[in-house]
């Protein structure tokens, strides 16, 4: 080629969590719909085109994941060579009647089906013959292609940014063997380099995996195994009101969700003769920076919190908002550091 050294660009510590957990089905995959309002009509060919000038854009949709021979370091990713938008881009009609339901349905179906792992971690389905005239694309993404936040800002860009300029660089060769001994070497001195700060980390990921006052998670009919069936579902509200309210008690956006969906896992199981009064759930927060779609991967740790399940909706609103106040103001990542080791030696053996 130029002679020029491939960089090796390493899986991070979230990835490699996200990885090492995607056993069984469904997949760990993400997914997003937009709906072209008179998209129906378009051509298929030329909205394939379309999204695969926007994929050249953002560098890790042309990439797939790489493991490296033992002794070599992590996994990482690399240049597809073979990368075309034929091998993301299907093209189906929607059923009769072609309305919300029968497209999430096809949503469901492009979701749960597993990305072949020969090529970059991501599909579009484009549908045609929604009722009115309508199209949509449906957008599915790997879960180690990014957290949902760098989904939603990829998202964004495949529908609204401008076409790339064309890489006369890609695809890069792979990184050689030397290159990647020495990468990994380098990232191992920087380990034994760290280690008397890596204590500190243990305890502080102990804490946020089990933090004061948070009890263990009862047994009941919600903690067991789940079977590879799913189904999406839309609840619609008025979100200006319910911005609002939240607001007014102290809380964010998230604050509403984890109360809705409290008080619907409480019904729930008093219907299945399981009362109890809180819930110990983990939330994904994010520790993206300020630029949340400056980079792809996932920057998001898990935090245990126990929430209240009963009572009037405004008091329990409340009191989620001044609990996830207190637990997500302190959420640093720490945990990665426990339980990273863990999975790093999972994705040595392709586990």
């Amino acid at each position: 080629m130029n002679g020029h050294t491939t960089p090796v660009e390493r899986m991070g510590g979230g990835d490699l969590m996200t990885l090492a957990s995607d056993l069984g089905d469904p997949p760990m995959q993400i997914a997003g719909i937009l709906v072209l309002d008179g998209g129906s009509a378009l051509n298929a060919d030329v909205v394939a085109a379309a999204v695969a000038e926007r994929a050249s854009g953002i560098r890790r949709f042309r990439q797939h994941l790489v493991h490296a021979p033992a002794g070599l370091g992590n996994p990482y990713w690399a240049d597809d060579p073979r990368f075309g938008i034929h091998r993301h881009f299907l093209h189906v009609h929607c059923p009769a009647p072609g309305d919300d339901e029968a497209l999430l349905d096809i949503a469901t179906t492009s979701v749960t089906r597993k990305l072949p792992r020969d090529r970059p971690l991501w599909s579009v389905t484009f549908v045609t013959g929604l009722a009115g005239g309508d199209a949509a694309l449906v957008f599915v993404m790997h879960h180690v292609l990014t957290d949902g936040v760098g989904g939603l800002a990829a998202l964004t860009r495949m529908a609204d940014g401008t076409p790339a300029e064309a890489d006369p660089a890609f695809p890069a060769p792979k990184p050689r063997a030397v290159a990647l001994l020495a990468d990994a070497n380098r990232r191992r001195l920087d380990t034994l380099r760290t280690l008397p700060k890596g204590a500190g980390k243990l305890r502080r990921g102990l804490r946020e995996l089990r933090p004061r006052g948070v009890t263990l998670a009862p047994r009941g009919s919600l903690n067991q195994p789940t079977g590879p069936r799913r189904r999406f579902a839309v609840a619609r509200a008025d979100l200006r009101a319910v911005r609002a309210t939240t607001r007014e008690h102290g809380g964010m956006l998230n604050d509403a969700v984890l109360t809705a969906a409290t008080g619907a896992l409480h019904t729930l199981l008093a219907a299945r003769g399981e009362e109890t009064g809180s819930l110990v759930v983990s939330v994904p927060v994010s520790t993206r920076s300020r630029d949340p779609g400056a980079r792809l991967g996932n920057h998001a740790v898990a935090v245990p919190v126990e929430l209240p399940t009963g009572g009037k909706t405004i008091d329990r609103l409340a009191a989620i908002a001044l609990l996830t106040r207190g637990r997500f103001g302190s959420a640093r990542g720490a945990s990665v550091a426990l339980v990273g080791p863990v999975f790093r030696g999972l994705a040595r053996l392709k586990l």
